[in-house]
């Protein structure tokens, strides 16, 4: 999706933002990729009672969502780590072992995290390479201690398995768990108050886990000719451009299903090139294609190259605006997080900046809503919801800061299924949250110029008033047919015939009468029970009111009340001039457009005598434009005009509402005086 939907023929960019969008297919049993697991866990002496015991029940639910094609080893360490159990397949009789074995872990000892880690890349470093090809080989490791020697031992670290670090409780170090999920291209979460929240932590791990449908995609970026790539944005993934800027690429390790990736390419774009850049690619998924790539649907990215800058449409797409306004966000909380202690009133003063530069302010409202309110959790929770929150925003992958329920930016369908299980909740099956927009169940490069254009809404927006302030005043003085005043129960009231055929707007007929003499009924109804009142008016019973003339009374008052707010709101009226002032405005307006255009077009024709082909379709691309502008000036005149006629023909029939109002209410006394008689 390019940033904004065309520039002018003779303009340049240095700095033309694109974003490429990948969504990875959906799950399905037959088509995820098997998982190697290896679950690394702390043991040592400070994750004695409730935090070993919520640590074994995430286990358990870790273990229940494995299938049988899945592999599981548990790794414990305190000093040293132990190997509690081997890469076994996860059928029944292995699962009901890993169970037990984990559910008799002790605390003891101290805390060597290089050491667990180590043990879990071993393991998995030592299956046959086939199935290095194969499986998935991913690492979850969880602690609620410190050992900052880590900060220093990274390189000892193997960065081949990506591991998912928990930080469990508020005494563990964020910034170690972070080291460790940055040398292994992972993710850190963690849970500081409600430690049952860790096995919904590992459920959201989980879900995403056992629903990779992607391996080893590369995204392939090839310009066109005078358009080079000077830079991508693509989070923690590896991108390279080659040293002429024709071509990159992006490596995604892989893709949980239905999980969604955004990446802006930024282009140098010379005068008059339409065609931007292609996009291809490919990706692995054995359990489709043993041993083979699969390749993404070829796109190619092109904008309009208006001769003119009038047919300029510059409306920046929103979407794009949405993660460019992310990005800025993740580069500037990444500044700020080098401190120790990050300042809350920075990061705010940060995001305000944001919100307000340009493509803040055409950034989604639901999206500045949704990192407006992870800014406030950075504020309130401090490094460990940023640390967290970066991490997340980096991988556009979902992280658990505090609870999962809490932390929704990046979550797939799969995930939430098991969150809502490990909570036991019924699993959901519609729609799913997501920062940047709908997920895709078809897997491949979205490339997309659908926009929104503020000027068509506008314009929408103007069309909608001047329509309600036509149709209103006419609803108001169309004819009706002649209503015969009902006689009253004591016979006719002495009035001639013509006196009692009175025209006015029949709404009696309508559907929205009938109801509204219900609610009226109910409403009188009502009040007679609660207050006890027995009489309408002057004494009458309201037994003694026939159903004709109280619904005649009802139609008169409610005409009377009607009419006689539109007589009190003579601004309507002026209203009304107001449009046909703005309309004279734009006639004018358009008027010197078109002068504009008629002489833009003949210098042109003049000047550009050598680029006949090109100028014979810029002209008759003005011609057309012309006689647009000329018919809707036609048709805006013709529209001032009828407005005009309507404004008169509502003042003469207000004048006469007022008259008929005042006999409406002389018959009203009138009745009123003949049902006290009788």
């Amino acid at each position: 999706m390019a940033r904004i939907k065309s520039i002018p023929w003779n303009d340049r960019s240095n700095n033309f933002a694109v974003m490429v969008r990948v969504t990875a297919p959906s799950r399905n049993e037959s088509s995820r990729a098997a998982v190697d697991l290896v679950a690394v866990l702390d043991i040592s002496g400070s994750m004695r009672g409730p935090r070993l015991e919520s640590m074994k029940q995430a286990m358990m639910f870790v273990i229940d969502s494995l299938g049988y094609d899945d592999r599981l080893s548990v790794v414990a360490f305190d000093n040293h780590a132990q190997r509690i159990t081997e890469l076994s397949v996860m059928s029944n009789e292995n699962k009901q072992r890993a169970r037990a074995e984990v559910l008799n872990l002790r605390e003891r000892g101290g805390t060597d995290m290089i050491k667990g880690m180590q043990e879990a890349a071993k393991i998995l470093g030592q299956r046959r390479p086939d199935e290095k090809i194969t499986r998935a080989g991913r690492i979850i490791f969880l602690s609620d201690g410190e050992d900052a020697s880590v900060l220093q031992r990274t390189k000892e670290i193997s960065s081949e398995y990506p591991a998912d670090t928990f930080g469990l409780d508020a005494g563990h170090d964020p910034k170690v768990l972070r080291c460790i999920a940055d040398q292994t291209l992972g993710i850190y979460s963690y849970v500081n108050q409600d430690l049952n929240k860790i096995k919904s932590a590992f459920a959201q791990s989980i879900g995403g886990i056992t629903s990779i449908t992607a391996m080893d995609l590369q995204i392939k970026l090839k310009t066109h000719d005078g358009v080079n790539i000077s830079s991508i944005e693509s989070g923690s993934y590896p991108k390279s451009i080659s040293s002429d800027g024709r071509s990159g690429t992006i490596h995604v390790h892989d893709m949980y299903a239905g999980e969604q990736k955004n990446f802006i390419v930024f282009l140098t774009i010379p005068e008059g090139r339409k065609k931007l850049m292609s996009i291809s690619g490919c990706y692995r998924n054995p359990k489709i294609r043993n041993g083979g790539s699969i390749p993404l649907d070829d796109n190619e990215v092109a904008i309009r190259r208006p001769w003119w800058s009038i047919f300029t449409d510059d409306t920046v797409n929103p979407e794009v605006a949405a993660e460019l306004t992310r990005q800025q966000l993740v580069k500037g909380v990444s500044a700020i997080a080098v401190g120790e202690h990050p300042a809350a009133d920075s990061i705010q003063r940060l995001w305000d900046k944001i919100r307000g530069s340009d493509d803040g302010r055409m950034t989604p409202e639901q999206t500045l809503e949704n990192l407006g309110e992870e800014v406030t959790g950075m504020k309130k929770e401090g490094k460990p919801f940023i640390l967290s929150w970066l991490t997340s925003h980096l991988w556009q992958r979902a992280t658990t800061k505090g609870s999962p329920s809490e932390s929704s930016a990046f979550q797939t369908i799969e995930m939430i299924k098991k969150v809502r299980i490990a909570e036991n909740k019924t699993p959901v099956q519609e729609k799913i949250p997501n920062h940047v927009g709908k997920v895709k169940t078809k897997f491949g490069v979205v490339i997309s110029r659908a926009r929104s254009n503020s000027n068509y809404c506008a314009l929408a927006c103007i069309v909608l008033m001047l329509l309600a302030g036509t149709i209103l005043p006419m609803l108001w003085h169309k004819g009706a047919p002649a209503i015969k005043e009902q006689p009253t129960p004591g016979g006719p009231v002495d009035e001639s015939d013509e006196e009692r055929n009175i025209t006015m707007v029949d709404v009696s007929k309508h559907q929205a009468w009938l109801k509204l003499e219900e609610s009226l009924e109910a409403v009188m109804l009502k009040k007679m029970e609660d207050t006890g009142i027995t009489s309408f008016f002057h004494g009458a019973s309201a037994a003694d009111v026939s159903h004709d003339t109280s619904r005649y009374i009802l139609l008169a008052l409610v005409h009377a009340s009607v009419l006689g707010s539109r007589c009190n709101s003579a601004p309507t009226i002026a209203l009304l001039e107001q449009k046909v002032e703005r309309l004279e405005a734009e006639k004018t307006d358009l008027s010197v457009k078109i002068e504009a255009l008629v002489k833009e077009k003949a210098e042109e024709a003049a000047n550009c005598t050598a680029c006949c082909e090109d100028n014979d379709e810029a002209l008759e691309r003005a011609n057309t434009r012309i006689v647009e502008l000329e018919r809707q000036l036609q048709d805006k005149k013709a529209f001032a005009e009828s407005l005009m006629l309507e404004v008169a023909n509502a003042d003469a029939h207000l004048k006469t509402c007022n008259q008929r109002v005042d006999k409406l209410e002389a018959k009203v006394r009138d009745m009123e005086g003949t049902i006290i008689g009788q």
